[in-house]
């Protein structure tokens, strides 16, 4: 199970189903911090609410299962069908 946490007050936990899409994690070489895109389904418009003034540079935690893919703030998101919530470490 793919579960994203925001470290906002209160926390905000999204799980699958909520979680449709997981983009490639990209840990470049060089220095650059790696980052990845979430995709929340929003297709009824229930998370636009909890977006609209967006938790930018929250502390975010991306975990599959009970491993930890990417801690990092949130850098970025998109609202529409879809929530696209860009994280980067």
């Amino acid at each position: 199970m793919i579960t994203i946490t925001l470290s906002t007050v209160p926390p905000l936990t999204f799980t699958t189903p909520q979680v449709i899409s997981v983009g490639a994690l990209h840990r470049p070489l060089g220095g650059e911090n790696a980052n990845v895109t979430v995709e929340l389904d929003n297709s009824r418009g229930q998370l636009t609410a909890l977006f609209i003034d967006p938790p930018l540079l929250c502390e975010v935690v991306l975990t599959r299962d009970s491993d930890t893919l990417l801690r990092g703030s949130l850098s970025a998101v998109r609202l529409g069908a879809t929530v696209q919530l860009t994280v980067e470490a």
